[in-house]
């Protein structure tokens, strides 16, 4: 099977979900790696267990993994964990997924013409231009179903992304549950929504929503930093229900 891997972080990934549901016999993996430039890097992290963002053990090596290395520019991956190992890592069978990761020369090679069946891709990497100035708004779910775990990892994920903004950069954050806000940077709060009641005790939002306005939008700078990030370690998830009767 001839896969083109994606390009994450400056080196390339192959990721295989293993889920066999039971120990098995014979379980074994072998991943192929054929390059035209020489591979600087090729490491095999421990089992990814789960979608947690940080994982202690993503910078682990996997002891089960054998890497053999062919060539400069080739190597073969082989992963077969005994009955025994696999009951070791889930007594219920490996759950998890599997991740090849490396990188090759691109210095010796910084334009390159990939070729297949008829079709070709012309990668073009110069090392040396400089980061694009960027606009990012973020829009973030802080309703019921982040409860818990997944609220805690938004905002550990967005005190990171906030962290790598480069001086030059915009940026402006929304949230969302039954009602859409917008972060009002001189308050450090979202822009206050108006709620009022029908002839039934019924809650119904104002049809005025908050927009995204020039004052919403801010420049990359420490202070501003600074308070976003306190702003973002202050959601808590929320949901009201529109038409919910108040007794």
């Amino acid at each position: 099977m001839k896969n083109y891997l994606r390009e994450n972080l400056s080196v390339y990934n192959h990721a295989i979900n293993i889920n066999p549901g039971q120990i098995v016999p014979d379980l074994s993996v072998e991943v192929y790696i054929n390059e035209s430039s020489k591979i600087t890097t090729l490491e095999v992290p421990a089992l990814k267990e789960s979608n947690e963002i940080n994982q202690e053990n993503a910078t682990q090596d996997n002891p089960l993994a054998k890497i053999e290395r062919l060539s400069d520019t080739s190597a073969i991956i082989r992963w077969a964990p005994t009955p025994e190992e696999q009951k070791q890592l889930n007594s219920e069978g490996v759950k998890g997924q599997l991740v090849v990761r490396y990188d090759v020369d691109r210095e010796s090679h910084p334009q390159q013409i990939l070729v297949n069946e008829g079709y070709f891709v012309h990668f073009f990497a110069p090392s040396n231009l400089p980061t694009l100035k960027k606009h990012v708004t973020f829009v973030l779910d802080v309703s019921g179903s982040m409860f818990g775990k997944k609220i805690e990892q938004l905002r550990e994920a967005m005190t990171t992304i906030l962290s790598d903004l480069r001086p030059g950069d915009f940026f402006s954050i929304v949230i969302f549950s039954t009602n859409v806000q917008v972060w009002d940077p001189e308050n450090n709060s979202p822009a206050a929504v108006d709620y009022q009641y029908n002839n039934n005790g019924e809650i119904i939002l104002n049809t005025t929503q908050p927009e995204l306005s020039r004052l919403s939008v801010v420049p990359v700078t420490p202070s501003n930093i600074r308070v976003a990030k306190e702003f973002v370690s202050r959601l808590e998830t929320y949901s009201i229900n529109i038409k919910q009767f108040i007794a």
